[in-house]
């Protein structure tokens, strides 16, 4: 059970991109030339003190501004929080069971300080206990070091949610990760309401791979025919003691909202038959030569309280399959 939770103010409290965004699409030059700021491409700039921030994102544009200017924007910023917040989907239930089971959670934020205060009072009332602030991003790691050995917690104890490592892989040891909320952020804190009780958390997934049956006197001379165009992920050996199948270009992915890839199993088989298109002449010859029987394997496993990946197929692989007659092995797990 987590005994501290530690949760970035930056999109993980707040849609702070999209305010931020919107307050340099105000400006009267980023309008005059037709520019749109977009949340994406924020990206790490998110964790940089706000003037740099301003700054650094206006100079990609050839946008010069004045100190008067950021401060102005910094302004802008602090009297739009409250006004323009949108909390993250099921933080709030996420809080409520963290103190049900008596579980501190604090915020940190490198924004300006009293306004967060406010907003996350305002939002939250005593589900919070507390705000902490830091400048730059490396600052971030000695502030949650500074609060964990504060309250002698071990590393294990503490959950921290963050849309960013902060710069720094060290927060790998801490009980951050990035499939929860780096790289692929979850989209609902409901999703990661296991963590809390130091339970996994469970995403749809689609494992693919083309499997060649051979008997089992040929798939050596097989394997050294494809090994050169393919990766052989596995040799697996029959039940029958006659047949063996080599497993080639096994892709397993774990499939996120935000990940596209990763949400269209044509994706996924795309990248693991790529090497082959074009390649109907040695796949004839290695089924002929040796009586061999080529099947994509796929294989997904769906989460009922998740969006699930689609599953169809596009025209470019279905004529691969048909021009190559190879067989098509769905399976679905639930």
């Amino acid at each position: 059970m987590k005994r501290l939770v530690i949760i970035n103010f930056d999109d993980m409290f707040v849609n702070v991109s999209k305010i931020i965004c919107n307050i340099l699409n105000s400006l009267e030059e980023v309008k005059k030339r037709n520019i749109l700021i977009r949340e994406y491409q924020l990206g790490c700039d998110l964790e940089k003190p706000f003037l740099t921030l301003f700054y650094e994102m206006l100079e990609d544009y050839d946008i010069s501004v004045d100190q008067e200017t950021l401060s102005t924007l910094e302004l802008d910023f602090k009297n739009n929080l409250i006004k323009n917040a949108v909390l993250a989907d099921g933080l709030q239930n996420f809080l409520n069971e963290a103190k049900e089971r008596n579980v501190e959670v604090r915020v940190i934020t490198n924004k300006s300080y009293d306004e967060v205060v406010n907003c996350v009072k305002h939002f939250t009332f005593d589900l919070v206990t507390g705000v902490d602030s830091y400048k730059e991003s490396p600052q971030a790691i000695k502030l949650i070091e500074k609060i964990q050995k504060e309250r002698c917690l071990s590393f294990d104890e503490i959950l921290v949610i963050s849309s960013t490592d902060f710069g720094d892989e060290y927060l790998e040891t801490y009980e951050y990760n990035k499939e929860y909320c780096g790289e692929k952020i979850f989209h609902n804190y409901d999703e990661i309401l296991p963590l809390l009780y130091d339970e996994d958390v469970s995403y749809p997934s689609i494992s693919v791979s083309l499997d060649i049956n051979v008997k089992k006197e040929y798939y050596k001379e097989v394997f050294e025919v494809v090994k050169d165009v393919t990766k052989v992920s596995n040799i697996i050996k029959c039940n029958n003691d006659e047949d063996v199948i080599l497993v080639l270009n096994t892709i397993e992915v774990d499939c996120y909202e935000n990940d596209s890839d990763s949400m269209m199993i044509e994706n996924v088989i795309d990248k693991s038959i790529n090497n082959l298109y074009g390649k109907k002449d040695l796949l004839s010859k290695i089924k002929e030569q040796y009586n061999c029987q080529f099947v994509l394997s796929c294989t997904i496993y769906v989460e009922p309280s998740k969006v699930n990946p689609c599953v169809s197929l596009n025209k470019k692989i279905v004529k691969f399959l048909a021009e190559n007659n190879i067989e098509l092995d769905y399976e679905i797990y639930c």
